[in-house]
């Protein structure tokens, strides 16, 4: 059995959304997070790393936005692959959300990130810059909804018991054919698997060839 088009795609495009994301969290850690000041310091000390470091924010933000239609495609490709119902639903809606939630946030927060050098109050870009952490706390929710809609509607479908079965054949397989044969344990019972039909014959009654 081969893996459809669609699965293909999910698969693809979940992966490298994966990895691409992980790529622009180093590239912040690395880069720009070194260089940030604590929470608590002093607003103009924020307001000056926003400006000294703008282009490394900038970069960042990018980054991060440049998986996103990948993961669109993850979702779209995911709700063609699951059976149609409630759960497939909510599953394309939350997946929308998630694409379209946090990166408002970060484009807002660059805005006033990018102010910061034409003398915007630094107070003033410390809330524009909050809004992404909000944004990205307030998605929260939306992806708690997506993975427990989407564990249901694989759970209801063929689509994971297809892959592992392409991916883990002779396990699969064998565990298929001694399911199928355990149900021919029972007496005068009968099962067909892939090892033909077969009936389990009886075993004669020790009682009937007692001396009378």
């Amino acid at each position: 059995m081969q893996m459809s088009t669609t699965h293909r795609l999910a698969s693809v495009s979940g992966l490298l959304f994966s990895i691409l994301e992980i790529a622009a969290l180093a590239f912040f850690v690395v880069v720009a997070a070194p260089h940030m000041p604590s929470l608590d310091a002093d607003p103009v000390v924020h307001g000056s790393f926003y400006t000294q470091f703008a282009m490394e924010n900038a970069l960042s933000n990018y980054l991060v936005l440049l998986p996103m239609p990948l993961f669109a495609i993850f979702v779209a490709a995911l709700y063609h692959a699951l059976p149609r119902g409630v759960t497939a639903t909510t599953s394309l809606v939350t997946g929308t959300a998630l694409s379209i939630i946090w990166p408002i946030g970060i484009v807002v927060a660059h805005g006033g990130q990018s102010m910061a050098q034409q003398g915007l109050d630094p107070l003033t870009v410390m809330t524009f810059d909050g809004i992404a952490q909000l944004m990205l706390g307030f998605a929260g929710l939306p992806r708690a909804v997506f993975l427990i809609a989407t564990a249901f509607s694989l759970n209801r479908s063929k689509t994971l018991t297809a892959m592992l079965r392409l991916r883990f054949p002779r396990a699969y397989n064998r565990d298929h054919v001694d399911a199928a044969d355990a149900t021919c344990a029972k007496p005068m019972g009968g099962c067909r698997s892939r090892r033909g039909f077969h009936r389990r014959r009886s075993q004669p009654d020790s009682s009937s060839h007692r001396g009378h």
